[in-house]
C-alpha cells in the first residue's frame, strides 16, 4: 500500500494578496506529481483547504473527509491519526491512496511509523511537502519526499 500525504498548509507565505491563488498553483504541481499514479482512494481533512487541493489534484475520486483535526489536544488528535495508520495497514498491498491534511496529522504519521515521539521542531517536513509512506510486509517505509 502506498500512501501519498499531501501537507496543505501554508502557513509561511508571505504574500497574503492572493492565497487561494497561490494554493491553486501548488495544488497543480501536486496533480502533475499525482497524475504519474492511479490513485484508489483519497482521504481529505475536513477543512476547507484540503477539501480544494482534493478538488484540483484528483479530481476523478470524490474524497472520504478525515476527521484527524476534530479534537481538544494533541493526544486526541494522535489517537485519531493512529487509528488511521492502523487501518491503513489492513488495505491491499498494490491500493495507492492520497491524503491531504495538515502539519500535525503529519507530525504524528511520522511518530506512528517511527515508534516514538516526533516534535515539531526535530522534523520539518516542507510547506506543503508530499511525501510517500509506504507499507509492505508487516512494515512501514517512508520514500523519498517529492517536491515541488
Amino acid at each position: 500500500m502506498r500512501l501519498y500525504v499531501v501537507n496543505v498548509d501554508d502557513d509561511s507565505l508571505s504574500d497574503k494578496k492572493e492565497p487561494w491563488l497561490i494554493r491553486k498553483n501548488r495544488a497543480e504541481r501536486v496533480k502533475e506529481i499525482l497524475s504519474r499514479y492511479h490513485m484508489d482512494k483519497v482521504y481529505s481533512s475536513s477543512l476547507m483547504r484540503a477539501k480544494e487541493w482534493v478538488e484540483i489534484a484528483v479530481p476523478y475520486l470524490k474524497a472520504e473527509i478525515w476527521q484527524e483535526l476534530d479534537g481538544d489536544d494533541r493526544d486526541s488528535i494522535r489517537e485519531k491519526v493512529w487509528a488511521f495508520m492502523k487501518e491503513m495497514e489492513s488495505e491491499d498491498p498494490d491500493v495507492f491512496i492520497a491524503v491531504f491534511t495538515h502539519n500535525l496529522p503529519l507530525f504524528e504519521m511520522l511518530s506512528y511509523i517511527g515508534n516514538k515521539s516526533v516534535c515539531d521542531n526535530s522534523l520539518s517536513p516542507s510547506v506543503s511537502s508530499l511525501m510517500l509512506f509506504d507499507y509492505r510486509y508487516g512494515k512501514w517505509r517512508i520514500e523519498d519526499p517529492f517536491s515541488y
